[in-house]
């Protein structure tokens, strides 16, 4: 009874090292394969047909995007007529058609690593263009408005006066006052003076300048030997006193 027992539990080395199975076993021997790994499928590079634009008054604005390779746009050929754009590459390639007209000798593009750039001149500027491709083959434009600026002198203070006309007034006004004193006396002064002769100027500068401004006269043959700084000086006007008299009585 206790051998029967036996035999069904085995011996316990049994148990702790689990036998395989005959199919087990001769995988066993066989040498180890390396596990298949399952590799991500690689994008072809390629240049989607979709496409980014805007404009302003002057430029039109084109981008395509780049996928799986950083140099693919460098390699893109670039060819741009007055109503089309075309890009080619080794595994493709796309043409826009263009609703309008561009100034192809002047228009550009960039290659950068993810997008491909395109400056586009517009032939006629400041023309909107309401889409970039024709639609239905009739193209409709919203043309500009030429305004045409007028010259007009801004009013101060947003008033309705004339100021151009006052202005010209006021100088009338300065022109025409008469002087009085001073003025009116070195006016008439300069007058004599710019309508004499020689000789009578140099009476005028000579009596006026060497006599302090007090005496003038325009007979030279007068104030030819006259001494006014001298001799000749005449009195100091009333309330007032000559500089070497004052500084003799101090």
């Amino acid at each position: 009874m206790e051998r029967s027992n036996t035999e069904i539990i085995g011996d316990i080395n049994d148990f702790a090292f689990l036998k395989p199975t005959t199919a087990a076993a001769k995988s066993e021997d066989a040498p180890m394969q390396p596990a298949e790994s399952k590799a991500k499928p690689s994008v072809k590079p390629h240049i989607p047909h979709n496409y980014d634009w805007y404009q302003n008054a002057t430029h039109v604005f084109l981008t395509f995007k780049v996928v799986g390779d950083k140099d693919l746009a460098k390699r893109t050929k670039v060819e741009l007529s007055e109503k089309e754009v075309k890009l080619s590459y080794e595994d493709g390639e796309i043409v826009v058609p263009l609703s309008m007209a561009i100034d192809t000798s002047l228009s550009t593009h960039h290659p950068f690593s993810h997008k491909i750039e395109l400056k586009l001149l517009k032939a006629t500027p400041n023309e909107n263009w309401l889409s970039l491709e024709p639609k239905g083959g009739l193209v409709q434009t919203a043309k500009p408005v030429t305004v045409v600026p007028t010259e007009q002198k801004a009013k101060p203070y947003a008033s309705n006066k004339n100021w151009d006309a006052i202005d010209k007034e006021l100088k009338d006004e300065l022109e025409n006052e008469k002087p009085e004193g001073d003025a009116a006396l070195n006016g008439l002064f300069k007058q004599i003076y710019e309508r004499s002769d020689e000789a009578t100027r140099r009476a005028m500068m000579k009596s006026y300048q060497t006599s302090g401004g007090t005496v003038l006269s325009t007979n030279w043959s007068e104030v030819a030997d006259k001494d006014y700084e001298g001799k000749d000086r005449p009195s100091a006007p009333d309330g007032q006193q000559w500089a070497d008299e004052r500084e003799k009585q101090k």
